[in-house]
């Protein structure tokens, strides 16, 4: 059996306003478009005054608009924002799962293997093909009465059919496997 290995994740710790450039261009844009209609309505109301008829105003409207739109077209061509940081490696050998060289797990020792695999970085999106790197991907296995799980991520249908097709078989013959 050939070595296949996986890169462990973990989330990254967020922070308040950890948001991407596109966001933050099309937030200045909503902000901006709000503000001009609540003073807008807040001059003709008290002032019975038309703020359009300026050409600041002007500016300032399209501005947003602009912002706005920019924001629209670059969340679309971007990648999104990788909120995972790479953490180790998992390997899986002929007799036996590595993890980062320095923990080994003999296959013979191991009760149980459960893959939950639900996305692979390079995932379609509705809005065209993006790289992703998503990891709602769950490796978990019992060790000596010990329970071990390891976000990972699947780099594509390629590495998720090597996966399906050679290396949950090879387990199979040392203990039991199931997949989700």
């Amino acid at each position: 059996m050939e070595r296949i290995a996986f890169d462990v994740v973990t989330p990254k710790k967020r922070v308040l306003f950890d948001i991407s450039n596109s966001e933050k261009l099309m937030l200045f844009g909503l902000i901006g478009l709000g503000l001009l209609l609540v003073f807008g309505a807040l001059f003709h109301k008290f002032y019975k005054l038309t703020i359009l008829k300026y050409k600041v105003v002007k500016l300032f409207l399209a501005a947003c608009i602009l912002s706005i739109l920019i924001g629209i077209f670059a969340s679309l061509i971007d990648d999104a924002k990788n909120d995972l940081n790479v953490s180790g490696v998992l390997f899986f050998d002929e007799n036996k799962i590595i993890f980062d060289y320095t923990e080994t797990f003999p296959l013979s020792e191991i009760s149980y293997i459960k893959f939950e695999i639900f996305d692979f970085k390079g995932t379609r999106s509705i809005y065209g093909y993006k790289k992703i790197i998503r990891a709602n991907n769950f490796i978990v296995f019992q060790h000596q009465g010990k329970k071990h799980t390891f976000q990972v991520i699947i780099t594509s249908d390629g590495h998720e059919l090597l996966l399906k097709e050679k290396l949950i078989p090879q387990l199979q013959k040392y203990t039991k496997v199931t997949v989700t």
